[in-house]
């Protein structure tokens, strides 16, 4: 896991397939399950935009981040994938991985393992009600 986070409204994560992601700047993306960056796809949830490659030869990319205000470490009440919007546990004042119906707090986007019950998670903040099933 990092161990530093995010303040301010960009955030370099390492692209899933770089190649893909060549000349579209501005274009939509989202965390995989391996918690890379890769251009929004299918039922995944936007992050952020591809801002720019930070080097040539790097994997490293800098996304502009929806909520602009930056990311948040939380400690996780079970194991989380990355990718998965995260929900408040008020009996533990954690997260979990949310449901169908609740308010998610935002994405998880590292580590890039699911971790497990007291682990400390970088998440996205995006506040939005999951719609039901």
């Amino acid at each position: 896991m990092k161990t530093t986070y995010q303040l301010g409204p960009v955030i370099t994560l390492t692209a899933a397939n770089i190649a893909s992601l060549e000349g579209k700047e501005n274009h939509l993306v989202s965390v995989d399950a391996t918690g890379k960056a890769a251009l929004l796809s299918g039922s995944a949830l936007a992050i952020g935009v591809f801002d720019s490659r930070l080097a040539p030869d790097s994997d490293e990319i800098a996304v502009r981040l929806l909520s602009g205000g930056g990311t948040l470490v939380v400690r996780q009440s079970a194991a989380i994938a990355p990718g998965a919007r995260v929900a408040g546990v008020a009996a533990s004042a954690t997260v979990t991985t949310a449901a169908a119906g609740t308010r998610s707090l935002g994405v998880k986007v590292s580590p890039a393992t699911n971790g497990a019950a007291g682990d400390l998670i970088e998440i996205i903040p995006l506040v939005e009600t999951i719609p039901g099933a």
